[in-house]
């Protein structure tokens, strides 16, 4: 409930600042996009995950623009071993996927004409709202089975973004191709998660 209210607000708020940038539809930015995470040392291994999401842009007809919208990110990695803190075992082989609500607010400079390329910074809240996992549980006793467990514990962080892209106009709309960067760090029952993760996104600009 409480990242519902403080989504409303954040999209309340920008429409009232930039009211005087009116368009047809609100958003009008859409983009499909795969990722694939920047965690990899001796105990973890990076995997591929995706994403979609829808902004809105202001000043449209400026060098430079306010991007706002809405994403959801799925982020999946790799470990070896998990010391599930109980004296009773630990796990092997564990795949987890990151469920985020993710709201970005970032600045993008273009440059050029028709084709015109870009840069965004951008900060975002990012909201982790689920985590999968699932892997290979062994007992001191010596028993192995297999384990699957969700937590919908949520937890939110302030994130950091970089990206590059290019716009290239087809007929009455922009293609657009951005890779990106994106870093934020927060707590789950209590432990400290990473999600750092490359991206790159497809999509289009009415």
């Amino acid at each position: 409930m409480k990242q519902l209210l403080v989504l409303l607000s954040l999209f309340y708020a920008s429409n009232t600042i930039f009211s005087q940038d009116s368009s047809k539809f609100f958003f009008d930015e859409f983009n499909f996009s795969f990722n694939k995470t920047n965690l990899k040392d001796k105990n973890t291994q990076d995997m591929n995950g995706l994403g979609f999401g829808i902004y809105h842009t202001y000043f449209a007809y400026k060098p430079y623009n306010v991007i706002f919208g809405l994403e959801y990110d799925l982020t999946r990695h790799f470990i070896k071993y998990v010391n599930m803190d109980s004296p009773a075992g630990y796990g092997t082989n564990e795949t987890d996927n990151l469920n985020s609500l993710v709201i970005p607010c970032g600045l993008r400079y273009n440059l050029g004409n028709q084709i015109k390329f870009f840069i965004e910074p951008s900060v975002y809240l990012d909201l982790l709202f689920r985590i999968r996992s699932s892997g290979t549980m062994h007992m001191n006793v010596g028993n192995i089975s297999e384990y699957q467990y969700n937590n919908n514990e949520s937890s939110a962080s302030i994130g950091y973004n970089l990206g590059l892209g290019i716009q290239i106009p087809i007929s009455t709309y922009y293609l657009i191709i951005k890779p990106d960067y994106c870093y934020s760090k927060f707590y789950s029952s209590g432990i400290l998660i990473y999600n750092k993760y490359f991206r790159i996104s497809v999509g289009i600009k009415i």
